[in-house]
């Protein structure tokens, strides 16, 4: 008997082992499909970006030299605040005009007819382009000689034609055109999500319209704003084709500063440590962002 039960034992341990085994092996193959995409991250990303890292530290003898010599210059620094000003107001005009063009396109969404279609069409349309094609279309349309100049002075509302490219002001329309798409879309797919029961019910119990929107729909919106402001100033802080060819030598951001340390002046140390610190700022931004929303729930776009 005691022989029978330590080989009874032994055959339950011996099975219980082999489906572990089984279960962790069939876990690991749910991994397989992720290999390829693995690969390409790393290769072309954390690869590329872990040299660059390197290099901002003078690889290969490593040193602060470069991070000190941007941080103790009040010109980078002012850069740097400019750059972050910029994607402040550009994330502010986009939230704003995004918004309300979200709730017009959530007003008109039962309806499906050919407004709602136009106002789809407007929204993804600048996703067609590129980013260069865009902005030169912005140089035909604010030059001197240009569509908005020429119907100005047709109303004969300017007598002379006004200096708008390569100016502030040229480089926030083209950077709110070209980002607001990035704000509707996480805005509208939150507003969708809304059960318009909760707003009947307030209605019903005696709030007014505006009270409603305060009270109820906006705050169920908040997680969608959250994710269109984060991705508009990641982009805007970043941007560097339309800031360059809207905003000119003038209006001088972190990215553009990049390009000039590394293709004018070929100081690729220096360059890279800019960099990092354009990529640190977007990640603590990130991690900020994380922190509010609530960890899993800040890449959730619903309510």
């Amino acid at each position: 008997m005691g022989a029978q039960f330590l080989a009874t034992a032994s055959t339950k341990r011996l099975v219980r082992n082999v489906l572990v085994h089984k279960a962790k092996f069939t876990r690991a193959l749910d991994y397989v499909p992720l290999l390829p995409m693995a690969v390409l991250l790393g290769g072309f990303f954390l690869w590329p970006l872990g040299r660059m890292f390197l290099m901002s530290l003078g690889a290969p003898q490593l040193t602060l030299e470069f991070y000190r010599e941007f941080f103790s210059s009040r010109a980078y620094l002012q850069v740097v605040i400019e750059t972050v000003e910029m994607g402040v107001i550009v994330t502010g005009a986009c939230l704003v005009f995004g918004y309300v063009m979200a709730g017009v396109l959530w007003v008109t969404r039962e309806s499906r007819g050919v407004g709602h279609a136009i106002l789809t069409l407007c929204v993804l349309f600048p996703f067609w382009l590129s980013s260069l094609v865009r902005s030169y279309a912005w140089q035909v349309v604010l030059n001197r000689r240009g569509i908005l100049n020429s119907f100005l002075l047709s109303l004969g509302l300017i007598t002379k034609p006004v200096e708008i490219l390569y100016t502030s002001a040229a480089m926030y329309i083209g950077l709110i055109y070209v980002l607001m798409p990035f704000m509707i879309l996480p805005i509208y797919s939150v507003m969708t999500a809304i059960d318009e029961r909760l707003l009947r019910a307030s209605l019903s119990l005696g709030a007014s319209p505006l009270r409603t929107f305060v009270r109820v729909f906006f705050p169920l919106t908040l997680s969608g704003v959250a994710a269109g402001s984060l991705l508009v100033f990641i982009l805007a802080v970043g941007a560097y084709i339309t800031p360059a060819l809207l905003g000119g030598a003038a209006n001088l951001t972190l990215a553009m500063l990049v390009e000039r340390q590394m293709v004018n002046l070929f100081n690729t140390h220096l360059a890279s440590a800019m960099a990092m610190v354009l990529g640190g700022i977007s990640v603590a931004l990130f991690l900020v962002y994380w922190r509010v929303t609530g960890g899993e729930r800040a890449t959730a776009w619903r309510p």
